[in-house]
């Protein structure tokens, strides 16, 4: 099977790739609105032997737990948004067509003497997230292709060759 796609990314779909970058992220910033929580209701209250085990001191806690990560997931949201729009206006390569040939090869980009193919056995994996096919060969560097692009079979084949090696 041969065949050829061409694609944009949208705005939408750049950002949504990289928001799903930052779930580690996100984890530190909760942990870090825990302990942060944790000790404002701590030194909120007076310092006496029994101030972890009074019902206000943990309803205190909880507040400032749902404040803390509410600011700071909404900052981080916020700056990744920001800075994929960012990204996005600067990189005019980010919304130029993109043509892409599949065959039994690999998968291959340019024309005639620039044309650079890598081969199905070079990809590590493939995934699907947020509406985009990621097909990775390291944990930087692969193609991201929008799901509106492939059909049920095209996809089907791809995934074959991938997980064929």
């Amino acid at each position: 099977m041969n065949f050829e796609k061409t694609y944009s990314l949208k705005k939408s779909e750049y950002f949504k790739f990289n928001l799903r970058n930052i779930k580690k992220q996100s984890i530190i910033y909760s942990a870090l609105a825990l302990v942060l929580a944790f000790l404002l209701a701590l030194f909120n209250k007076d310092m006496d032997t029994s101030v972890l085990t009074t019902i206000d001191f943990w309803l205190v806690y909880a507040l400032y737990v749902v404040i803390g990560l509410v600011i700071l997931n909404g900052y981080l949201v916020m700056m990744v948004y920001l800075g994929s729009r960012l990204v996005y206006k600067k990189n005019k390569d980010a919304y130029n067509d993109f043509t892409f040939y599949f065959d039994e090869e690999g998968i291959s980009q340019g024309e005639g003497k620039n044309r650079i193919t890598t081969k199905w056995d070079e990809f590590s994996k493939c995934y699907y997230s947020l509406g985009l096919y990621c097909f990775l060969v390291s944990e930087r560097q692969g193609l991201i292709v929008p799901k509106r692009v492939f059909n049920k079979e095209e996809l089907t084949w791809i995934k074959n060759k991938i997980n064929k090696k």
